[in-house]
């Protein structure tokens, strides 16, 4: 019989994990003029030190489209016990965290959660979830 804390933790993850790849939505909307919750439109990375310009900013939006694609790819993974889906969601979370350092400081809390989430992938114990598949 699975260990209910484990499924818990399993569908509690896969929740977050889908929640992030949509945050990570906005991203891709924001440079092709999509007003988001107040986003507003910038061309600069790193906090304005960097003018990447529009089309560089259409670059970054289709980076935010695949990492937002990945999230939802590993929120599969996670819920289903695929085989690697811890690796698969540590590759992720650690891109995502490159990528919302370029955000730097609207992305702060996107920062914020990959690093706790790579925290916990790394710390929390694998609590029962093996690979079915």
């Amino acid at each position: 019989m699975r260990n209910v804390g484990s499924t818990v933790w399993r569908f509690g993850l896969a929740l977050l994990l889908a929640a992030h790849g949509v945050a990570h939505a906005v991203g891709f909307l924001v440079p092709w003029g999509s007003a988001i919750g107040g986003t507003p439109y910038d061309t600069t990375l790193l906090g304005g030190l960097v003018d990447v310009g529009g089309t560089g900013m259409l670059v970054m939006g289709f980076l935010y489209l695949g990492v937002a694609v990945a999230f939802l790819l590993a929120a599969v993974a996670v819920a289903q016990e695929l085989v690697g889906w811890r690796r698969w969601t540590l590759g992720v979370a650690a891109f995502s965290t490159g990528l919302t350092v370029t955000g730097w400081p609207a992305t702060q809390i996107g920062l914020y959660l990959d690093l706790v989430l790579i925290a916990a992938l790394l710390v929390v114990p694998r609590v029962g979830m093996g690979a079915r598949r």
